[in-house]
């Protein structure tokens, strides 16, 4: 194999630590149990909400689509919530682990350059995040039988939950390169993605305006596009 093909492969396909981390991750039982959650809270969600929507029995497809917008709303709101509450715990381990002075130290002595290293602790943990969102897209499609769910939203839905898990996960491997960890680290980066949460959305409340003539609608502020509630409710709610 060439050497600079070699070199660029070892960004990702072929990086050793991103190979590492998924091999060792996907044979612990702890990370298959939140997998299965994930997925059990969104197919629960969906299913009580269709039960509810259409056990009065026949409707009409004005009605179906109506529900299937509104579920897909619901779920897709889950979805990011779990997402930003999931995240931090598959990235605890960059934050405690990787930010051990020998664990570094060992890192420095492989052929790897510090972008590979850092790419390789990225995607290697947040590779279970992303395959958790993929593994929901056929819950997504499904509710597209029902009509009134775009394909655009589901794609929108989608690359909002993942951008949130790629941010969340990019913060985590900063704290670990700049060897801040520990278990209080973690529980200081958890809590902050909870309070950036809520303090971007507690600010978008105070900053919003009414349209004139808009009928009850609002533009948006600056902290839309720094929440993913905020982006999630434009790209639902936006009619």
């Amino acid at each position: 194999m060439p050497a600079v093909l070699n070199w660029f492969l070892r960004f990702l396909p072929t990086n050793p630590i991103c190979i590492r981390i998924i091999q060792g991750g996907s044979r612990r039982s702890r990370q298959l149990m939140i997998r299965g959650a994930f997925l059990g809270v969104l197919i629960l969600l969906m299913l009580m909400m269709l039960m509810l929507n259409f056990g009065s029995g026949s409707m009409s497809l004005r009605s179906l689509a109506t529900s299937g917008s509104m579920i897909f709303a619901s779920v897709s709101i889950l979805q990011v919530l779990l997402v930003c509450l999931i995240t931090p715990i598959f990235m605890a381990g960059a934050i405690s682990h990787e930010s051990n002075p020998r664990t570094w130290e060992i890192l420095l002595t492989t052929p790897l350059n510090s972008l590979q290293i850092v790419l390789g602790n990225l995607f290697g943990r947040l590779f279970f995040v992303l395959a958790l969102l993929v593994a929901t897209l056929p819950l997504f499609m499904l509710l597209r039988y029902f009509g009134g769910v775009p394909g655009t939203a589901i794609l929108g839905s989608f690359l909002i939950a993942a951008s949130c898990a790629i941010l969340v996960a990019s913060i985590a491997v900063t704290l670990s390169v700049t060897r801040s960890g520990g278990r209080r680290a973690v529980f200081v980066f958890y809590i902050s993605v909870v309070l950036t949460l809520f303090l971007t959305w507690a600010l978008d409340r105070l900053l919003r305006t009414p349209i004139p003539g808009g009928d009850g609608a609002v533009w948006t502020t600056i902290m839309t596009p720094l929440n993913p509630f905020l982006a999630l409710e434009v790209l639902l709610y936006s009619n």
